[in-house]
């Protein structure tokens, strides 16, 4: 792990965000993190080589989140990634964010008031650009969009960020 090249995972990161990026790792890597971090013995990591790496994966996620954050915090970022990932529903527990609506011209405007993760408008129109939007669950790629009249909307920015976005 490399807190420069920003692939590392803090002991003071949240259970879901721990879960998250154990999952991300590599498979070749998903390996050698058994041997150095896990409790397992050298039998029963090989005997999990037989099975699919994602499956083997979660169960690495979920023993190293429950050694740091305990069983309870564990199983629910579990289901939190298996809400997100594996069924692609819209969590129950995204961020909710209020705006204005006179404030929110397009499609632009919701992405970039909206996002925690994109830094600057130029990332935010990449993205839309990019097809990695939607709302409600609708595929959205054009940056002028007018924002749909609804009081409410699911907004999915990217494969990991879930907002809420409601209008005063």
């Amino acid at each position: 792990m490399s807190k420069s090249l920003g692939n590392y995972i803090a002991v003071e990161d949240s259970p879901v965000d721990m879960f998250g990026k154990i999952m991300s790792v590599s498979d070749d890597l998903m390996w050698r993190y058994y041997e150095l971090l896990s409790f397992r013995s050298d039998s029963e990591i090989d005997s999990l080589r037989s099975k699919h790496p994602m499956e083997s994966k979660k169960e690495l996620a979920y023993e190293l989140t429950a050694w740091l954050h305990g069983e309870d915090a564990a199983s629910a970022a579990l289901s939190d990634f298996n809400t997100k990932f594996s069924q692609r529903e819209f969590p129950g527990d995204a961020r909710e964010v209020l705006l204005d609506r006179a404030s929110v011209g397009n499609l632009l405007d919701l992405v970039s008031e909206s996002s925690k993760k994109l830094k600057t408008r130029s990332e935010a129109k990449r993205l839309i650009i990019q097809g990695g939007i939607t709302i409600d669950g609708d595929r959205v790629d054009d940056i002028n969009m007018p924002v749909p009249e609804r009081g409410e909307l699911q907004l999915k920015i990217g494969k990991k960020e879930f907002v809420i976005v409601k209008f005063k």
